[in-house]
């Protein structure tokens, strides 16, 4: 058996295990970090509750208006009807105006009726939304337990499978250690078994002498075809 490519293959093995529990531990961290869908209905909360600020905004002012309008029209009205003008000419015309003010009065009011349902409207979304958060944050609450236990566990298992790579290493001749190192900068994994006569990593032939050594021999072999290290 050929103990060089074996430990080669073992080494390939133990860092494929750091590198996957690597990225869970990272996975998990950035769960336990954030919720994208809670940060989605939270900044849907925050446009809600920006666009009813805006909208009930817009009706004060409307009504604002529409007190405006109704004061001229008592106004008016007194001029009209409370003795103080005289001048047929003079209470036409403010008649004229009075009527034309009780129209604006009347387009004010179903404007300012409209915008009132609006804003309504918005807020009784934004009161659905805050039920929405509420419940995906209870939701949540429950689930950070379990995912802070396993993040736990997954720290655990990822300092133990570098402890045991890094004494592997330890163990590894240092040119068959450098070899390594420089086809795993260019394949992953860098080594393979032989296959059925065939290289496992670009699956072409391998020659029967090179099958040989990779099985039997001492010396480390390379695919000729992809320079991946060949294992029995």
């Amino acid at each position: 058996m050929n103990r060089a490519a074996e430990q080669l293959l073992e080494l390939q093995h133990d860092n494929d295990e750091v590198e996957r529990l690597t990225r869970e531990v990272a996975a998990a961290e950035a769960a336990l970090a954030g919720d994208p869908e809670l940060d989605r209905a939270r900044s849907e909360t925050e446009r809600l509750a920006d666009a009813q600020r805006t909208a009930e905004l817009h009706v004060r002012s409307l009504e604002g208006d529409l007190d405006a309008l109704r004061a001229r029209v008592k106004t008016l009205d007194r001029q009209l009807y409370g003795g103080s003008v005289r001048n047929p000419a003079e209470l036409l015309t403010l008649q004229h105006e009075l009527d034309a003010l009780k129209a604006q009065v009347s387009e004010q009011e179903d404007v300012t009726l409209a915008a009132m349902e609006d804003a309504e409207v918005i807020a009784g979304a934004r009161r659905d939304q805050d039920t929405a958060v509420a419940a995906i944050e209870a939701r949540r609450a429950g689930e950070l337990g379990a995912m802070s236990e396993r993040l736990g566990q997954l720290r655990q298992q990822h300092e133990s499978a570098v402890v045991a790579r890094d004494a592997l290493v330890e163990q590894v001749p240092a040119k068959s250690l450098a070899l390594y190192r420089r086809v795993a900068t260019k394949h992953a994994p860098a080594v393979v078994r032989v296959v059925s006569g065939t290289c496992g990593g670009c699956h072409l032939p391998v020659g029967a002498h090179d099958v040989h050594e990779a099985r039997f021999g001492e010396a480390v072999v390379q695919c000729a075809n992809c320079d991946r290290i060949l294992a029995p």
